[in-house]
């Protein structure tokens, strides 16, 4: 049993060290770039909602045309 408990305390610490490691290649966005990609996915989102909406929309009407 201590065996097992050493074996998986060296394989946590394994994955730690590489998550640290790979952590550190990390590169990060700075303030306008992190800025700017936000910009895009708060318009993408606009975007499809109304698309949804038009959509939506659209069946909402047709199947009140079919059931009228």
């Amino acid at each position: 049993m201590n065996e097992k408990v050493q074996q998986i305390s060296k394989t946590v610490r394994g994955f730690v060290a590489e998550v640290g490691a790979e952590f550190q290649r990390t590169t990060w966005p700075d303030r306008r770039e992190l800025v700017q990609s936000t910009i895009v996915v708060m318009v993408f989102i606009v975007l499809l909602s109304f698309s949804v909406l038009v959509c939506d929309k659209v069946i909402q009407f047709m199947l009140h045309v079919i059931h009228a």
